[in-house]
């Protein structure tokens, strides 16, 4: 009889470590709830790029090789892009975004938090403000952040949201400075 106990025993000790394993695999394919580390590695942030968009008062650092550009198409609408490679190479890295200058409903946040995994949400400041960012549960998987600025809204989207992808979105966004518009 203990021989079977133990033979029981080691079934179930096998079972758990075999469903950490499947279990680590699978949400390494996912971007990881809560990235904000600053020991994230990128290259020296020393050597990290500058841009400012005077336009609508945001500064932000990227790694060199990555492509930035940002267009304020009209008066309450300002479109930001970052790029690395093309679809589908395994370098390709997109985060785009619209900051929608104006105000905010007072249910913004709610609205928000409705499309995306609930399991994936996480809130925290950038630049002093509150961000809301998850996982998008639509057709378009994407890693989603609001930025929930005194200016307005600003919705960014990182394409292929990989766990690597998802470090590098929040290296970049934890450059964001909101800096007082002329």
């Amino acid at each position: 009889m203990p021989k079977k106990l133990f033979v029981i025993f080691l079934l179930i000790v096998i079972a758990a470590l075999s469903s950490v394993y499947f279990y680590s695999l699978y949400t390494s394919q996912k971007v990881v709830k809560g990235i904000s580390s600053a020991a994230i590695s990128y290259g020296d942030p020393l050597s990290w790029k500058g841009y400012e968009f005077k336009e609508v008062g945001l500064s932000l650092a990227t790694p060199p090789e990555l492509r930035v550009s940002g267009e304020k198409v009209d008066e309450n609408t300002f479109t930001l892009y970052i790029e690395r490679g093309s679809y589908p190479n395994s370098d390709y890295y997109q985060l785009y975004g619209i900051f929608h200058l104006g105000g905010i409903e007072a249910n913004a946040a709610d609205t928000v938090k409705r499309d995306l995994d609930q399991s994936s949400i996480t809130q925290r400041a950038i630049s002093g403000f509150n961000t809301i960012q998850g996982q998008y549960r639509g057709d378009r998987n994407r890693l989603v952040t609001y930025i929930f600025t005194d200016r307005g809204l600003f919705t960014l989207a990182t394409s292929q949201p990989t766990y690597e992808n998802g470090r590098l979105t929040d290296a970049i966004l934890n450059t964001f400075q909101f800096f007082p518009t002329e």
